[in-house]
């Protein structure tokens, strides 16, 4: 790989796949969002040159015995090398596909808490490869995916 070049690997579509958001009615200001994420790169075509990336993003909050809100937000991208790769697309797929499209799922969960009424909920940056190093070909559950204290 040449580190000075782009890795030729464009995204073709990034979509919601699946988005359920209940809330419950009670009024909190200071919410603790435990959140998983997981992710599967459940495709490569070789012959196309194309990656399909699903992420899943969950949280739920629970303050005392009371739940606050229940979340599920699914996103697929689809990427394509552009003639002159200078990433092998497995490479891509695993590293840098999720980190392009769990902002997308961030930004939904933010949006949807808002217009619930709620506090808007911020997801925290996450380091994908950090996660990746615990577990590279499955379900990422880390402890540091915890937002606490979040104040619209």
């Amino acid at each position: 790989m040449d580190t000075k070049r782009q890795p030729g690997i464009k995204p073709i579509a990034i979509v919601l796949k699946e988005c359920s958001f209940v809330r419950y009615p009670e009024v909190i200001t200071n919410l603790h969002t435990d959140c998983k994420i997981s992710y599967n790169k459940s495709l490569i075509d070789a012959t196309r040159a194309q990656g399909i990336l699903t992420v899943d993003a969950t949280g739920v909050c629970d303050v005392g015995a009371k739940k606050v809100y229940e979340a599920k937000i699914v996103y697929i991208g689809i990427f394509k090398e552009d003639g002159d790769a200078n990433l092998p697309l497995e490479e891509f797929m695993t590293i840098h596909a999720p980190a392009h499209i769990y902002p997308y799922a961030r930004e939904y969960l933010s949006s949807l808490s808002m217009r619930s009424g709620m506090p808007m909920i911020v997801l925290p940056p996450l380091n994908i490869a950090a996660l990746l190093n615990m577990d590279i070909e499955g379900t990422v559950n880390e402890d540091s995916n915890t937002t606490e204290d979040i104040h619209p």
